[in-house]
């Protein structure tokens, strides 16, 4: 391949798929000029002619961090530790975080709401997670863990089942990446 630009005019078309090699963040390119490029992380850039790398399309792999504030399910005489849907972090990414949550637990009788904050950091030495949870106003009977694989789970107490309602909402404050 020659070190020759490639110029097309007005447009560049292609039925197949376009090879480019993985390489180091270029020079700057001119003035009302941008380069588009792939590096080693198997993602592509845009380079602004100011100097300015940002990434394009968020890679080449959807964001793992499935960190994003959520609603999940709670259940009620949850005695051995259950998945807090859609609540997972993963270590590969991200080495710690803190939550703010709301539960609200209820039946036809009584109701138990809790209002607190899950902090939690990564010890790659032993894989392991290691959180706190704090209580900040309430009591909704409620204990969450978090499993080596980053799934944030809870158990819960036993409430009377007649039309019970257990719901969990939580907001991230902040989560350390990698």
């Amino acid at each position: 391949m020659s070190s020759e630009s490639l110029k097309v005019k007005p447009s560049l078309q292609t039925e197949d798929s376009i090879i480019a090699k993985h390489i180091s963040t270029p020079s700057n390119p001119p003035n009302g000029y941008n380069k588009i490029y792939p590096k080693s992380d198997g993602k592509f850039y845009n380079l602004q002619s100011d100097g300015t790398e940002s990434e394009l399309g968020g890679g080449a792999e959807p964001d793992p961090i499935f960190i994003s504030d959520g609603t999940a399910s709670i259940n009620n005489n949850q005695v051995s530790p259950a998945n807090v849907t859609g609540l997972i972090i993963d270590s590969t990414q991200f080495r710690s975080f803190s939550l703010e949550y709301y539960v609200n637990r209820m039946n036809a009788l009584t109701g138990l709401s809790e209002s607190g904050r899950l902090k939690a950091v990564y010890n790659s030495l032993d894989n392991t997670w290691y959180a706190t949870q704090t209580n900040v106003a309430g009591d909704a009977d409620i204990i969450f863990d978090i499993t080596p694989s980053g799934q944030v789970t809870y158990t819960t107490s036993n409430m009377s089942p007649l039309g019970y309602f257990g719901q969990m909402k939580f907001d991230f404050i902040t989560k350390i990446e990698i």
